[in-house]
């Protein structure tokens, strides 16, 4: 049986990148890395995969969780770093 370690190794995201995406779409870890892998494959993947990292950063904004927006924003220029957006 994979673990959460393995399926964030498998997902194409690191760990800050999965708890964020998975704040943004409501879904619990192991999930965010499942759509994570789905997603990252496709065309327009990426964008989604960022619009619910977006989603968690304003979440977080909205509750003024400073330490949550700042994971956030890590999160996001990671991924835009890393990942075609096109």
């Amino acid at each position: 049986m994979l673990g959460y370690c393995d399926c964030v190794g498998i997902c194409g995201l690191d760990e800050n990148e999965v708890e964020v995406l998975a704040s943004g779409a409501h879904v619990n870890l192991m999930s965010a890395c499942a759509i994570a892998e789905a997603l990252t494959e496709t065309p327009g993947g990426c964008q989604t995969v960022l619009a619910y990292m977006v989603r968690g950063l304003e979440q977080a904004q909205g509750v003024h969780d400073r330490r949550q927006v700042e994971r956030a924003h890590r999160a996001i220029h990671h991924f835009v770093e890393h990942h075609a957006l096109i």
